[in-house]
């Protein structure tokens, strides 16, 4: 019994802990203080950059409508994120946004997650040549020769090998 209360008041203590936390977009990643506060240098650095990249009046610290001022406000370039993210001058409100549509969630989804996320992905055939690649050494070469039709290639023999693998 003493096991038990112990291991619910840790619980308790973990959930109080977490409640201080940000939590980064929809999916409800949770990031601790250290890396919150990480972030929050991150997306001030990358805002920045923005101004200081297209000369925004505000400076380093300009704000949406500044930097959309100095590219010369194509098609109402501050009036969205998403219009603002294509004419490449996001300036990212620096809070916490467990929606991940505004704020540090936003950064994270747009400049880490989506640029990434296809190459993540990646491209089934090349995951299938990796998986035969892994079984390679071990194939005789009834099942080396199957494993090169289905990817296209010629037969193997011994003296010529579709070098399908290293």
């Amino acid at each position: 019994m003493k096991r038990v209360t112990l291991l619910l008041l840790g619980l308790i203590g973990i959930a109080g802990a977490s409640a201080a936390q940000e939590t980064l977009l929809s999916g409800g990643i949770a990031v601790t203080q250290t890396v919150e506060s990480s972030l929050t240098s991150i997306v001030a650095t990358a805002n920045a950059r923005v101004c200081l990249r297209v000369a925004a009046a505000g400076g380093e610290s300009c704000t949406q409508a500044q930097a959309c001022t100095a590219i010369g406000n194509p098609s109402n370039c501050s009036t969205t994120p998403a219009v603002s993210r294509g004419f490449n001058v996001r300036i990212y409100p620096n809070t916490d946004d467990a929606a991940g549509t505004t704020g540090r969630g936003e950064y994270v989804e747009f400049v880490y997650i989506r640029p990434n996320f296809p190459a993540a992905i990646g491209d089934p055939t090349a995951h299938e040549y990796e998986r035969v690649c892994a079984n390679w050494v071990a194939f005789t070469n009834t099942q080396r020769n199957t494993a090169c039709q289905a990817l296209g290639r010629t037969l193997s023999t011994v003296a010529q090998p579709c070098r399908l693998c290293p």
